[in-house]
């Protein structure tokens, strides 16, 4: 809503990408250990970068709302996440159950370094009966809500600029992204301590590609963001702490995360995995089938050996599959002997690039069985299903990609 309206004169804004960084012709080097948490369907798993060991942390996500958004502490012991529009906390390794606070449209969650408090971006409009002027007449308003929060476990609450994603910078340095629609442009700014009164979001850099998420190193060095520019995918970027362009992490990328000790980055992949690459650039090296990873220390009590199934999109008619209330639902199989979890991405090829038509879908497939996952087109996906009787499209789900054809 915010981004329809009349443009504005616009100011200049730094664009902020850079090239993608050359992987060094060297073999891919072992990531540190940690727990590195992320979404798997429903809920929420884990796995040390470097021994490959997994887990699922929780269990009450398949039963009830989908975990979302993660976040952990420096030594690994507290989580946090979005659900069912509370922000929830715990212990690693069981079900979040304390509810810190409650909003609408969480986008995104950070805990703070230390677990002693939590921040959470919104963005969400609404209508409201205001009193206008002149006159006691009332009228229906489209009000925008675009926050950025910071709560500890008692309640206490301040508001900053926000609703495009939050994170930490150092041990207490709030970091929040929002839209300033003066300049159409999205920044990033800073709250050097944010538990205390008036304190101002200072921007740190801005840029004409839309913010969807944001990390900031433990050491205070750098700040990785998720940019996406209309209907091309999303890539990260990496910056440094005083807002100036270092370089391209990845393309058909987002929700960066930092290790525990700055050195590495991890991200989540269009193709439906999390990778991890060294922070000062190299060979990424591919972890685990997920979304939204959080990394923190500590280590992951599961098999090493274990590794994730092979998920294929499967049993889709020549004729195509059909899109009924903006919704296609296409069956995904899991072969091997564990599980498959991650996202079902749609594409179209769009020109030289390709676009998303719907939003990624979680799914969570027991081994050797199949389940059917319905994703819904986006807005603009359908304006481009329906310009044709049949669109050929493509469904990725762990790395594999099947071209279906999509009727309208």
């Amino acid at each position: 809503m915010r981004r329809s309206v009349i443009a504005v004169l616009a100011t200049a804004v730094t664009i902020g990408l850079v090239g993608w960084a050359v992987p060094p012709a060297q073999s891919a080097p072992t990531a540190p250990a940690g727990r590195l948490v992320y979404v798997c369907g429903q809920n929420l798993c884990a796995v040390d970068p470097a021994t490959g060991a997994r887990a699922q942390i929780t269990s009450d996500g398949d039963s009830g709302a989908a975990y979302r958004a993660p976040s952990i502490s420096a030594d690994g012991g507290t989580v946090a996440a979005a659900r069912n529009g509370d922000v929830v906390v715990g212990a690693y390794g069981a079900n979040l159950t304390a509810a810190w606070l409650t909003e609408q449209s969480i986008l995104g969650v950070a805990l703070q370094p230390d677990g002693s408090a939590v921040t959470e971006t919104h963005s969400y409009v609404r209508n409201e009966v205001r009193l206008c002027w002149p006159g006691p007449y009332t009228c229906l308003q489209l009000v925008a809500h675009n926050d950025t929060s910071y709560t500890t476990p008692d309640g206490t609450s301040r508001s900053y600029n926000g609703g495009s994603g939050t994170s930490f910078l150092g041990a207490s340095t709030l970091l929040s992204a929002s839209y300033d629609i003066t300049r159409d442009a999205h920044y990033v700014c800073a709250v050097a301590n944010p538990a205390a009164e008036s304190q101002d979001c200072a921007e740190v850099f801005a840029v004409a590609q839309t913010i969807s998420s944001i990390a900031g190193s433990p050491t205070g060095e750098y700040i990785a963001a998720t940019l996406s520019d209309g209907d091309a995918p999303s890539s990260v970027q990496l910056y440094s702490a005083a807002g100036a362009p270092v370089r391209g992490v990845a393309a058909d990328a987002g929700s960066p995360a930092f290790s525990p000790d700055g050195r590495w980055l991890a991200y989540a992949a269009d193709d439906g995995w999390i990778y991890a690459q060294p922070t000062a650039g190299g060979t990424p090296v591919r972890l685990v089938q997920g979304a939204a990873p959080a990394w923190g220390g500590g280590a992951v009590a599961g098999d090493p050996g274990l590794s994730s199934g092979t998920a294929k999109v499967r049993g889709v008619k020549k004729k195509g599959v059909p899109v009924r209330k903006r919704t296609v639902r296409l069956t995904v199989a899991c072969t091997g002997g564990t599980p498959c979890a991650g996202q079902l991405v749609l594409t179209v090829k769009k020109g030289k690039r390709k676009a998303a038509i719907a939003k990624p879908k979680a799914y969570t497939v027991p081994a050797g069985a199949q389940r059917k996952v319905a994703v819904k087109l986006t807005p603009k996906g359908l304006k481009i299903v329906r310009k044709k009787k049949v669109t050929k499209a493509v469904a990725t789900v762990g790395g594999n990609r099947t071209t279906i054809r999509i009727r309208r």
